[in-house]
């Protein structure tokens, strides 16, 4: 396989722009203040863990707060009422953050179940990223992109979905890198 020159120099400069510090969960300006404050889920990230409704609300960078899914924001293709989540922890690190699974389960249908495998829980909230990853070059360019989903609770219990989208690359030699974020919030279930 002949590996363009560039190949390697623009896959690392792309790999860089998407690490950054992962930080606690925090409304920023997008974030609608009447969906209440942000909670924290926990050293293994638990109180995640429950049933919630699959429609929900959306507040983009752009917009007004507008009509979702909560499969549809995690890219998933699944029809549902409702979705349950659960986490499994694969391992803590030493300073006890956790390697976790995420489990998502459409209308309580076990079988039917879709995992994020590659979170982890760092200061009290749940990290999945990475997903819906896609790549490509042309002669005039290289690009990557993926979406990265930040998971909590408000203190009404609805769950708190932070999606940010984010695309980098090269087009002829001018490095690019643009993001855009959404938050949805989805309410508990009650039984």
């Amino acid at each position: 396989m002949r590996v363009n020159r560039l190949f390697i120099p623009v896959t690392l400069v792309m790999t860089l722009s998407f690490q950054g510090c992962i930080s606690p969960l925090v409304p920023d300006k997008h974030y609608p203040v009447s969906w209440g404050n942000i909670s924290t889920l926990g050293a293994e990230c638990k109180a995640i863990e429950g049933t919630y409704q699959n429609a929900g609300f959306i507040k983009t960078e752009d917009a007004q707060i507008g009509e979702t899914t909560l499969t549809s924001l995690l890219l998933l293709p699944l029809k549902a009422q409702s979705v349950s989540l659960y986490t499994h922890t694969r391992r803590l690190d030493s300073r006890g953050d956790a390697f976790v699974t995420l489990r998502i389960v459409p209308d309580e249908q076990s079988a039917s179940y879709i995992e994020f495998d590659d979170c982890f829980c760092v200061k009290e909230n749940l990290v999945c990223p990475g997903h819906g990853s896609s790549h490509g070059a042309s002669p005039v360019g290289i690009v990557a992109g993926g979406s990265n989903f930040f998971f909590s609770v408000a203190e009404d219990r609805s769950l708190i979905v932070k999606r940010d989208d984010v695309a980098a690359g090269l087009i002829l030699i001018v490095p690019f890198r643009i993001s855009e974020k959404s938050w949805g919030r989805f309410l508990p279930v009650k039984k």
